[in-house]
């Protein structure tokens, strides 16, 4: 009867080890398949709190990261546009002075108002650039053409506002549209009841004024309104200079937040993630302990049961 004891609890033990080695290369084999150490709360409980808390903070910074490359890609845009304004501005002065010559007849006069007026209409094409599906120069009306043009009249129908984006807390938002005023005018008439204001200054203004000076053959004032659109010029070159230095701090943010997602995610990977040499290592050292124990079993139970049946 001891004997039977004996066996029985020797037996009890093996089935045990092997249950407990086998779960163990099983452990081994997830955590090499899914790279995690931490396969549940209760395994580390500890260091389950602070991956969360490290993957949380590199959601945000994912977000606010995928904010700021959009933020400067529209910014990036808008002073492009802008770049290509000032182009096109260049050459509507050098017309101006080229018909302030004295040798300028009347028709190459009506010659020079004719292509200061495509000028114009070639402005504000790009006024209306529609860019990622919005307008960008159309403030937060970002759905309709904000400028249009009825004769030497120039309308706008945006807004005073500007769609934004976090780009980082405790920062100022970033306009990702821009306003038309404060870019191509100052003020307007009141608006009409499709909502349309007639810019009553700035850079449009200007051109159509030295265009209708060159139409009527007034060269005595020509000067007078090219140095007019000069100053327009200024103010617009003001804007992209500005548009420029507000691109580089946001890169420059975004390197900061790049660099932090870094460090972040290597502290949620020490916490959470499996170093995979060690745990192969520690694979093929429980795969060595339950081979030895299946075998212990298997060597021992033809025996036991031999002594069992004619003991």
């Amino acid at each position: 009867m001891q004997m039977r004891v004996t066996l029985q609890g020797r037996l009890s033990q093996l089935q045990k080890a092997i249950r407990d080695h086998s779960a163990e290369v099983a452990e081994s084999q997830i955590q090499i398949t899914t790279g995690r150490r931490v396969l549940k709360p209760s395994d580390d409980p500890s260091a389950v709190r602070q991956a969360m808390f490290h993957r949380a903070r590199r959601i945000q910074l994912d977000q606010f990261i995928s904010n700021a490359e959009l933020a400067q890609i529209d910014v990036d845009a808008a002073e492009g546009i802008l770049n290509q304004f000032t182009d096109r501005l260049n050459r509507a002065v050098e017309i101006g002075i080229q018909m302030s010559d004295g040798t300028a007849n009347r028709s190459a006069m009506e010659a020079g108002a004719a292509e200061l007026d495509a000028l114009i209409d070639e402005l504000l094409d790009l006024a209306n650039t529609e860019f990622r599906g919005r307008f960008i120069f159309a403030g937060d009306n970002v759905l309709e053409r904000p400028f249009s043009r009825e004769g030497d009249q120039i309308l706008y129908s945006g807004t005073d506002e500007a769609i934004v984006r976090r780009i980082r807390p405790g920062l100022p938002e970033v306009r990702t549209t821009f306003p038309g005023r404060g870019i191509f005018f100052q003020e307007t008439a009141e608006p009409n009841e499709a909502g349309q204001a007639a810019v009553q200054d700035g850079i449009f203004v200007r051109l159509i004024e030295l265009k209708n000076t060159m139409a009527s053959g007034n060269k005595e004032s020509l000067m007078g309104h090219v140095e007019a659109v000069r100053e327009a010029i200024d103010r617009i070159v003001q804007v992209r200079v500005g548009l420029g230095a507000q691109s580089e701090a946001i890169g420059t943010i975004r390197e900061q937040m790049l660099a932090e997602r870094v460090e972040v995610e290597n502290i949620r990977s020490q916490f959470e993630d499996a170093d995979l040499a060690q745990v192969i290592s520690d694979l093929q050292l429980r795969q060595i302990a339950l081979q030895a124990t299946l075998g212990v079993t298997a060597n021992m139970v033809p025996v036991t049961l031999l002594d069992f049946l004619f003991g």
